[in-house]
């Protein structure tokens, strides 16, 4: 079905099966990728673990939520499937002996912490309570066996819809989740956002982040709060710093249109700012994919769904002087670009795929690999490839704003350091720092 496209280069078996990659374009690589390839999804979460292995769990194939679990070895650029994970239950953690298998479930969101994939909320079925907490599950990949954690303190509502971002103190101290916004069971767009501490298992407490009857309320006199939304994709570039971006999605108060908005929370003093890079603003967009390339401080965003429909563009958020400083980044300001464009009708602009930064050592190609989406016509299952853009290499867009006159290298002054076009989704927002492919599949330099 997914068949290798007219004009594909040859492949030689003794060689790396992906073909050379170019900037800015995307290759169809589905013909390439052995193994047994997954369902069509979209809704989907997807994380790195280990040094080559990109696992992918649940999502909606054909208007049914699933729960399995496939792995993409990035090496060997096969699929595998995991049709033996179970559920158990451990001490201190929720009794789900009940259950044969984790719930399929959609619209969650995933973070890697080690060998385990935390994932977040999502919804399971009709059936869900509609005054449920937001559940947090673990996939431990080495035993593959799943476990709903316990989490101490007053839990955010079941949601769907939501980003989760993890953020890391220097040193990877201190990592918790930063959980904003989706949709509660009955709907109602949320505006909310809450932190996991991973070191003490536990929702923080903070007056900053009450919810009233599952719903967020803007306290803390910040009058720069984003409106509750759904669909949006958010990212923190690493390196210590407690800033958690967040874009677009469909915001309450916009009669149910994709917004441009650019925010940033401070996940330390959970203070917001409004953002209004140099460069020209993207395309609103919904239900749209990220990762972030931490070394070359760049945010790319593929896909997503517009004002009329799947977009083909994909746009970067870069640093413009990011300073490495004692393993440290610190933005000293930002602007958006354009990094480059998917062919009309492919399977790219699409809603509710899943996009991974495959980072690259000094000399070695790296590449950007999407799957999956929903183009409002069919699921889709295919794999795509990109060369990975470096600071050098990437084309501004023209200009129509300064950039942004304040001194403060940090955007959010803090510490250094309701509907889609088809539907609503969350984005996987993941970045590998490994290069998958075998020397002979590396990209000539350019």
């Amino acid at each position: 079905r997914w068949g290798a496209p007219r004009g594909a280069p040859p492949l030689d078996p003794a060689a790396a099966k992906i073909p050379c990659l170019e900037d800015g374009k995307w290759t169809d690589v589905t013909y390439a990728v052995g193994g047994t390839k997954p369902r069509g999804r979209s809704d989907h979460a997807s994380v790195r673990i280990g040094a080559s292995e990109v696992w992918t769990v649940g999502g909606t194939c054909n208007g049914r939520r699933v729960g399995d679990v496939c792995v993409f070895d990035t090496i060997k650029m096969e699929w595998a499937s995991c049709d033996d994970t179970k559920c158990v239950m451990k001490p201190g953690e929720v009794d789900v002996a009940h259950l044969t298998r984790w719930p399929a479930r959609s619209g969650h969101a995933a973070v890697a912490f080690g060998s385990k994939i935390l994932v977040v909320g999502g919804f399971t079925g009709k059936d869900d309570p509609v005054e449920a907490e937001c559940e947090v599950w673990v996939l431990e990949t080495t035993s593959r066996e799943w476990s709903r954690l316990k989490i101490e303190g007053d839990a955010p509502c079941a949601r769907a819809g939501h980003t989760a971002t993890m953020v890391e103190g220097k040193g990877g101290r201190n990592p918790r989740v930063v959980v904003f916004g989706g949709e509660d069971r009955r709907g109602r767009l949320l505006d909310d956002a809450r932190v996991l501490d991973l070191t003490k298992m536990r929702w923080i407490d903070d007056e900053r982040t009450t919810t009233r009857s599952g719903r967020g309320v803007r306290l803390g006199g910040s009058t720069t709060w984003p409106a509750a939304r759904s669909g949006h994709v958010a990212c923190c570039f690493g390196y210590g710093d407690p800033d958690v971006y967040v874009f677009g999605g469909v915001a309450a108060g916009g009669a149910g249109e994709p917004t441009d908005e650019l925010f940033c929370l401070n996940s330390m003093t959970m203070t917001w700012h409004r953002l209004n890079p140099a460069g020209v603003t993207p395309t609103a967009r919904t239900n749209a994919a990220g990762c972030v390339l931490p070394d070359d401080g760049i945010w790319l965003i593929a896909g997503g769904g517009g004002s009329t429909g799947g977009l083909n563009s994909v746009v970067g958020l870069r640093l413009a002087n990011p300073v490495h400083q004692r393993g440290a980044t610190h933005p000293s300001g930002l602007e958006w670009f354009s990094a480059g464009e998917v062919q009309r009708g492919s399977a790219l602009a699409a809603e509710g795929m899943t996009v991974v930064s495959v980072g690259a050592n000094p000399g070695e190609c790296g590449a950007i690999v999407a799957f999956g989406g929903y183009d409002g016509r069919r699921y889709s299952n295919c794999t795509h490839a990109m060369r990975r853009p470096g600071r050098a290499r990437t084309d501004p867009a023209t200009t129509t704003k300064p950039l942004n006159p304040n001194p403060n290298p940090n955007p959010c002054g803090g510490v250094p350091g309701p509907t889609g076009r088809f539907r609503r989704s969350s984005s996987a927002v993941i970045s590998t720092r490994i290069c998958p492919f075998a020397p002979s599949a590396r990209a000539p330099s350019r």
